[in-house]
């Protein structure tokens, strides 16, 4: 019997096909590979016990409290406000008390999560990798289907999986090369301008072309982060030798003895040839200046050459009255 052909596909569908357990009313519910647990998790926790379940799998999770931690010093007593400081007590006790790996206050490993899971290889290509964090799409950076689940969180503690809308397919695809004193920044921050705050919601994001491919993992990682001021639901790009290089020997990488297969499967998760996406944006680096944001929202954003747009040209009541509030806390 001859199978019918496999239209192609692009990486998003082929995470998503690999991880699907169930397919109904246009959502899609996945299997979670990996969980990451801010010191905002406890209260998440206390809603799966009051419902009767406990977590369905300690062991694919990782605690890394990053949100009410202090830039000041790297203890509890550096934490000025009492209940941050419970927080934080709360969410590193899960570990001994559930068995999930903690890189707590004292660990050096320990700092933003997004950072810490993709340098450690906690992110990987290939795999699906949840937090209730806005920006957890910036871990695309390695191949790996990252993505917030926010109000969702308990439904993945007490199943492992995840209920997601199916999302449109969109391609960024930037050429070129920075002009002096531009940074992946700036392209990040370029590209919202030109998509919009909201302008990709309900969209898969694949950042693609010659500027891609010559970036840095951490670079990627930059331009990955700002997927969720576009309004997307995730940002990937797809693995290569760059990629390979920079995950090799970490510590939750493969190891010598798994790499050559580990890399072969990550090998088969770039687009397809002829894939369609649903939408194309394209950007020439070289056109990008520095950007600078003129109000306390990344929509807010001009190139140094611009001008700050005046809110009395704004024909939109609530858009205006937004205009002058950023100017006015600006200064």
């Amino acid at each position: 019997m001859t199978l019918p052909p496999v239209a192609p596909r692009t990486i998003v569908q082929k995470i998503l096909d690999a991880h699907q357990i169930h397919e109904e009313g246009g959502r899609r519910l996945i299997y979670v590979d990996r969980l990451i647990l801010a010191d905002t998790a406890v209260p998440a926790f206390r809603t799966v016990a009051a419902r009767g379940f406990a977590m369905r799998r300690p062991g694919q999770a990782l605690v890394i409290p990053d949100h009410y931690t202090p830039s000041v010093g790297p203890t509890l007593a550096d934490v000025p406000d009492e209940e941050r400081r419970a927080q934080i007590r709360n969410s590193e006790a899960l570990g001994p008390q559930i068995g999930i790996a903690v890189f707590g206050l004292g660990d050096p490993r320990r700092g933003i999560q997004h950072v810490v899971s993709t340098e450690q290889a906690y992110a990987q290509p290939g795999v699906t990798l949840v937090a209730a964090d806005s920006h957890t799409s910036t871990q695309g950076a390695v191949g790996a289907l990252a993505f917030s689940i926010g109000p969702d969180l308990p439904h993945v503690i007490a199943t492992q999986c995840i209920w997601l809308k199916t999302p449109r397919m969109m391609r960024i695809t930037l050429d070129g090369e920075l002009a002096a004193g531009v940074t992946p920044k700036d392209v990040a921050l370029a590209l919202v301008a030109k998509v919009g705050v909201s302008g990709a919601a309900g969209y898969g994001i694949e950042y693609a072309g010659s500027f891609i491919r010559g970036l840095s993992l951490e670079g990627r990682m930059t331009i990955c982060n700002l997927t969720a001021e576009m309004g997307a639901l995730m940002g990937i790009v797809a693995p290569d030798a760059r990629t390979f290089a920079y995950l090799r020997g970490r510590p939750f990488a493969p190891d010598d003895g798994q790499w050559d297969a580990a890399v072969a499967f990550w090998s088969t998760l770039p687009t397809d040839a002829g894939a369609v996406f649903d939408h194309e944006v394209t950007l020439d680096v070289a056109s990008v200046e520095p950007m600078v944001t003129w109000g306390n929202s990344v929509g807010n954003v001009v190139a140094i050459g611009g001008i700050v747009p005046d809110p009395a040209a704004e024909p939109d009541p609530d858009r205006r009255a937004q205009m002058i509030r950023s100017l006015d806390y600006m200064g």
